[in-house]
């Protein structure tokens, strides 16, 4: 199995079947982390859900291949990749993501998406795509820890 997240539009749906493809169809466009940190302003200050990929391609999970390493959701996207994410600030997650962003230099190797989404939905949506990763692969990305 191999999940790699495009999204384009949710299209809402009942069945098991359209909630996976509009997971899959979620993030249609990606940006290099290492640009969005030249010109943040690429990001808006929106409600929404975010995404971090390794941009050389999939790497082995416990079933099947992966090329994403975190999903997340903010209500401020901008402050949360560039305030957070970029310069350290924030707590024990976020200041182990940029230590493997800034620190570690995986930065040049990280795109990222996101998708805008109404403020009561963001979080709903980033647990049932957390969720189907994990159905699909045994655990969650790997930035991300178990809640």
């Amino acid at each position: 199995i191999y999940f790699r997240i495009e999204i384009t539009e949710y299209g809402g749906g009942d069945s098991m079947n359209s909630r996976s493809q509009m997971m899959r169809n979620l993030f249609a466009r990606w940006f290099s982390l290492s640009t969005v940190r030249e010109d943040p302003s690429s990001i808006p200050d929106a409600c929404g859900l975010y995404a971090f990929r390794k941009r050389e391609g999939e790497f082995g999970r416990l079933l099947g291949k992966s090329d994403i390493l975190y999903i997340g959701s903010s209500k401020h996207l901008r402050q949360r990749i560039v305030k957070n994410y970029l310069k350290g600030t924030g707590g024990e997650t976020t200041k182990r993501i940029h230590l493997n962003l800034v620190k570690r230099r995986y930065i040049e190797h990280i795109d990222l998406s996101f998708r805008l989404t109404a403020i009561t939905e963001y979080n709903k949506f980033e647990k049932e795509l957390r969720e189907q990763y994990e159905n699909e692969h045994h655990e969650f990305p790997p930035w991300n820890r178990a809640r």
